[in-house]
């Protein structure tokens, strides 16, 4: 039952944060809360948990990486696709910087320590973890931006944004889900997992979670027009950000 609960606390306690974020900081609120999402989405997914619509466990982090992609979707709609890029790649750098941190934490000496053994158990996975997302994040975030941008070019009105979030990110996500998990628990791994766990733990059962966090979240994205921050005359407008279309 604990299982079963958690993910409804889990996703309005951080939903709640975004728009906390977005209220209060705008532009760079959301900027933040993606990069926090990703950091903790690669630590999450080295735990399984298990839910009452299926048999086989899934793999945590579907929550936090399903909210990452929303907040490009709500970057996009109020700031451009410009701004969400930059989002993306910043959230990208700081993932780099994070995971050589903690190499270099692990490489110290000696290594005999209370504490080196916990953090050894969690983060040694992470270059494996890293090298099979750093393709993966970058490709599915633009994708999301694109087709987020594309629906919306021929579908602007409002009332339709509940199909340009949910259309773009159900795709990037499947597209997430299959060439991460394949890279990092098939190919790349030490001990590859068996074929049947990679397609129902760690593909359908992670993608059948997003779709339904996906769905429930969608009226997220039409609370984001009353949290949006005001825009203050000394702040940078996101739209200007000088990056490549």
């Amino acid at each position: 039952m604990q299982s079963n609960i958690l993910p409804f606390i889990e996703l309005s306690f951080f939903a709640a944060t975004m728009l906390f974020l977005l209220r209060y900081a705008g532009f760079v609120g959301l900027c933040v809360f993606s990069t926090l999402a990703i950091l903790i989405c690669n630590i999450q997914v080295l735990r399984e948990a298990q839910f009452c619509f299926q048999q086989a466990p899934v793999a945590l982090g579907t929550i936090m990486c399903s909210l990452a992609f929303l907040t490009s979707d709500i970057i996009t709609e109020h700031y451009g696709a410009k701004a969400a890029k930059f989002s993306a790649y910043l959230s990208f750098a700081m993932q780099i910087i994070f995971v050589v941190a903690m190499q270099i934490t692990l490489a110290y000496s000696p290594q005999t320590d209370a504490f080196f053994q916990p953090l050894q158990t969690v983060f040694s996975p992470m270059p494996r973890l890293f090298f099979a997302s750093i393709g993966t994040y970058l490709l599915t975030q633009l994708l999301d931006i694109y087709l987020f941008s594309t629906i919306k070019k021929y579908l602007p009105a409002k009332k339709w944004l509940w199909l340009r979030s949910f259309g773009a990110t159900s795709i990037a996500s499947l597209a997430d889900t299959i060439i991460f998990s394949t890279l990092a628990w098939y190919i790349l791994a030490p001990s590859p997992c068996s074929l049947n766990k990679l397609i129902w733990t760690y593909i359908l059962g992670t993608t059948v979670f997003r779709v339904f966090i996906i769905a429930w979240s969608t009226p997220i994205i039409y609370l984001s027009y009353r949290f949006k921050k005001a825009p203050l005359a000394s702040e940078v407008n996101p739209r200007d950000i000088m990056l490549p279309d």
